[in-house]
Parts: structure tokens; sequence; C-alpha cells
């Protein structure tokens, strides 16, 4: 798994954003994977899980809902909108399990950590 660090406060994430407008949700976390982490590949149209976090602001805070998308990468750019501005990195779904704070996101990785063992085992 592709994490990164957030702007703000350089905690590790996965690359996520705002639904941009006439995009659909898959191709809007496509695009936000680009544009955060430099990455290109294949999305899948299914969500892979729905979580609810608060985003935390100067002045106030919000609920969000965050739709999550598996990419399958294809390549990796050298240059990319927010180069220089987050730190990324390759991990395993358990390291990531292990690195975010977000508990739901979290449990989703040790979800796909669980589902590639099995599907290892079965090969």
């Amino acid at each position: 798994m592709l994490l990164i660090t957030t702007r703000r406060t350089g905690r590790w994430n996965i690359p996520k954003g705002n639904v941009a407008a006439g995009f659909s949700l898959p191709a809007s976390a496509e695009k936000e994977a680009f544009e955060e982490a430099g990455i290109r590949g294949r999305i899948s149209e299914n969500a892979a899980a729905i979580y609810r976090t608060i985003k935390r602001l100067k002045d106030r805070q919000l609920i969000l809902d965050v739709v999550v998308y598996l990419l399958l990468v294809d390549a990796e750019e050298e240059n990319w909108p927010e180069i220089g501005q987050r730190q990324k990195r390759w991990v395993s779904a358990a390291e990531a399990a292990t690195l975010l704070q977000e508990p739901s996101l979290s449990n989703l990785c040790l979800s796909l950590a669980a589902s590639h063992s099995v599907e290892r085992q079965q090969s």
C-alpha cells in the first residue's frame, strides 16, 4: 500500500480529497492519487470501504464520509502537483494498519492483509 503524509500535520494517511466537479467518485479518487502521490493506474469502480472521520480546521471541525477505492498502480510519475509537499512510503497492508491513526482505515488495512494472505495460500 502507498501511504502519504498530510500537509498540515505530517501524519500518515492515504491519498484522498474532495470530489472534483464533473468527476465520478472513482475518477476523483484516481485524480487525487496522482495529484498527491504521483501514481497512475486502474481504479476499481466499486468502493472498498466507507468510513466517517473528523477533519479539524482552524476554526471548526467537519464530519466527513470518506469513500475508499483501490487503485492498481501501473506507474509512478517523476513529477506531480504536490511533489515536495508530502512524503510517500510503500508498506504492507499490515504495516499500514500500524501507521494509520484512523481506526476505520487501520481496520480496512488489516482486512486487506488477511484477504491477501488467504489468496496467497490458495494459489
